[in-house]
């Protein structure tokens, strides 16, 4: 129901905190073109932003980590309204967020300093050799080269003819050196220049070389050793800080991001010179509970039901029995029926848990997902509102269990190449096809299944048309629902009952000429009203066909997990022959190994290829989709249980 709300402006914050805590309230945006509470929602974005930053830097020095229990109920924290109060007032949180970003800024010096460090010592690397450094003096001029062994008696040689007076010495303690220093009188400088060009010998650059290059990569190396020193004592700070602290963040992340939230709101609000007025959706059940709150607020507060405005569209709520509520996970994966549509999830159930089961068709399989999703809400104590999925394949289990034992798949061993017994013979007696060898048979009740689900959704069509008073559309619903069975009674007659064929046949043509004027209806001229229509019919046949076909994805589906059952026991088999002594160890880690990876897979491709028919071939007969979701202000929380009773 639509709602407006009339609030002193000196009360809006108490309203909305109120609100927030009710959590049924969907609060209408009413404006765009003023920048009401801005100030209140920088803020606390701004807070939401630091806090998670902090809680993000502050995880990879948690030493305490989260078991995996914890990771699956994800909200291990229990907080009550007292807790958030005290970490609020005590404001150490400001600081932490500090401590956070002047160790992050640290961290980075770090790094570049340690690169620039790293690369200073390997411009180092060719010269740690150097035992003599090339000087000048008033007189003479030092160069120090790379020069090969072979090429240095030919340099010597020319030295020694051309220039008495230079001197020529290895630069290094290797024998042989490949770096020598070669000192001339400053005069000789050209002519020396003129023998190495004609040498092809390299003079190297010492500009950038330190004189005594080992100290200097001493020294580079003690100041990394400081740097490691200070980044693990920077660390171990964190680690404690993390500790100590990072539960506190995540209560504040929470907190801070019910304040965005209800800030965000804020800025939907519609004010007066003396009031704010608030447009919102309200379950009907809970409008009562919204009014009297309110009330305890201020009795000057006005709650009052409104009309929708024209083509106005409500926000969406699923509401189901809880026994179909686990199907609501599928659901949400497509979206939302419109407001005024279905909801779909009570009828694809039934169809959706069937043809999960069928794509496995393994009652082993099925024992083992139903027993392992029963025990994962058990052990772990999933809360309610977190178990759909598990409850889902909990359903998808116990009947593939009963689909599975109707096929004939235990494990990928069929009852018939068990040993003889009591559990045998009834296995066999509950055994109907064995979809390898009765592949046809699989493949017509696939499609019998899609043509049930196809006729189910006209005949939902009709109903929520009748309901909303469409006519036409209801009589289009109508008309497949009665060709549709008629048609395939016509088909079956020409093989099973012959002399029921004309008759069948005569009812099919009916059927489809009164879909053909129930199409064409729409149409304003006359003559275009038969094609139309017929267009219309051969497109819904063709449509209709092609839905049906897509349900051959079920028994491949069922095939492929019996096959690939086979053969992980024919592999495990294989191995426990070939291997002695403990090629029965091998065997049962191959069946376990291999078995879980084939439910795993196939349970996986089940639930999209199952969900997919619900998608494609079911929900577009009657329904549009696109709604959009019911979100109430609420206390959303990512790491907390919260409780608003101070003594929790």
């Amino acid at each position: 129901k639509k709602h407006v709300l009339v609030i002193p402006q000196s009360l809006e914050a108490d309203v909305f905190d109120v609100l927030q805590d009710l959590e049924v309230t969907h609060i209408q945006e009413m404006q765009k073109d003023q920048d009401i509470h801005s100030d209140g929602f920088e803020k606390a974005s701004y807070n939401k932003a630091t806090i998670e930053f902090a809680v993000k830097f502050l995880k990879d020095y948690t030493t305490t980590k989260q078991t995996f229990k914890e990771k699956l109920q994800k909200l291990p924290l229990i907080r009550s309204k007292q807790d958030i109060t005290r970490i609020l007032h005590e404001e150490k949180w400001e600081e932490i967020i500090k401590q956070c970003e002047q160790a992050e800024k640290r961290f980075a010096e770090i790094k570049q300093e340690t690169k620039d460090t790293e690369q200073q010592q390997k411009d180092l690397a060719p010269w740690m050799t150097l035992s003599i450094f090339p000087k000048n003096t008033q007189q003479t001029n030092s160069r120090l080269i790379s020069i090969s062994e072979e090429a240095l008696s030919e340099l010597q040689k020319t030295i020694e003819d051309t220039m008495p007076a230079a001197a020529m010495y290895p630069a290094t303690s290797a024998s042989p050196s490949p770096l020598w220093v070669l000192t001339v009188l400053k005069e000789q400088e050209k002519a020396l220049e003129k023998i190495l060009d004609d040498q092809s010998i390299e003079t190297l650059s010492t500009e950038t070389v330190p004189e005594l290059p080992q100290a200097a990569f001493a020294e580079l190396t003690q100041k990394q050793q400081h740097l490691d020193k200070e980044k693990e004592q920077l660390e171990k700070e964190l680690h404690t800080l993390a500790n100590t602290s990072i539960d506190d963040c995540k209560t504040l992340f929470d907190y801070f991001s019910w304040q965005l939230e209800k800030e965000d709101n804020r800025r939907h609000v519609l004010q007066t010179e003396y009031v704010s007025i608030v447009t919102a959706w309200i379950p009907e059940e809970h409008t009562k509970k919204v009014s009297t709150a309110m009330k305890k607020v201020d009795a000057s507060i006005i709650c009052e039901e409104i009309e929708p405005e024209e083509e106005e569209k409500p926000p969406v709520a699923l509401k189901n029995h809880p026994f179909i509520e686990p199907f609501e996970t599928v659901m949400g994966i497509y979206g939302l029926p419109q407001y005024n549509e279905i909801d779909p999830t009570p009828f694809f159930a039934p169809f959706f848990i069937v043809f999960f089961a069928t794509c496995i068709t393994d009652a082993g399989y099925g024992i083992v997902m139903a027993i392992g999703s029963v025990l994962a809400i058990v052990i772990f104590k999933i809360p309610r509102d977190k178990q759909k999925l598990f409850r889902l394949l909990a359903y998808g289990g116990v009947l593939t269990f009963i689909i599975g034992a109707f096929f004939g798949g235990w494990f990928g061993v069929t009852p018939d190449v068990m040993p003889n017994g009591w559990a045998k013979n009834l296995l066999t007696t509950i055994w109907a096809i064995n979809p390898v060898e009765d592949t046809l048979l699989f493949m017509v009740l696939a499609f019998a299944a899609g043509v049930i689900q196809a006729w189910y959704a006209q005949i939902i069509k009709a109903l929520w048309a009748l309901k909303y008073k469409d006519i036409g559309t209801a009589l289009e619903g109508f008309g497949w629902i009665f060709t549709i069975p008629v048609a395939i009674g016509w088909i079956a007659a020409g093989m099973y009952a012959p002399e029921l064929k004309t008759l069948l046949g005569y009812a099919s043509l009916a059927g489809l000429l009164a879909l053909v004027l129930v199409y064409g209806r729409s149409v304003k001229a006359i003559p275009l009203k038969p094609l139309v229509g017929v267009i219309q019919v051969l497109q819904g046949i063709i449509g209709l066909v092609s839905d049906i076909l897509s349900y051959s994805r079920l028994m491949a589906l069922g095939l492929a997990t019996g096959i690939i059952a086979f053969i992980i026991n024919t592999i495990g088999a294989i191995f426990r022959d070939l291997i002695p002594v403990i090629g029965g160890v091998v065997y049962v880690l191959i069946l376990i190994g291999g078995h879980a990876f084939n439910l795993a897979i196939n349970a996986l491709g089940a639930f999209i290829h199952s969900g997919r028919l619900q998608f494609v071939e079911f929900f577009p007969k009657f329904m549009e989709g696109g709604g959009k979701a019911f979100a109430p202000l609420s206390k959303k929380s990512t790491y907390i249980n919260y409780s608003q009773d101070s003594n929790s």
